[in-house]
């Protein structure tokens, strides 16, 4: 799946805005409660909801679902 069908286009501009280096930490810093420690996400989805910034995918460990939620500042 390209990143193009990943992300809707609002997320896409707000996701292009953070830093690379940012982008990185959020994306290998996400908590996985079966793994029970920060993970890297493979992201399948990327919205807003309520304003934030909701990356939605899987554990690059167990492959269980885990979300990180951005929020706007």
């Amino acid at each position: 799946m390209s990143d193009n069908n990943i992300f809707t286009p609002q997320a896409r501009k707000i996701w292009d805005q953070i830093p690379k280096g940012s982008r990185l930490k959020i994306q290998n810093t996400v908590w996985c409660s079966q793994c029970r420690k920060a993970v890297t996400i493979k992201i399948d989805s990327a919205s807003i909801v309520a304003g934030d910034l909701l990356l939605q995918g899987t554990c690059a460990i167990c492959q269980g679902k885990v979300a990180r939620l951005v929020e706007k500042e």
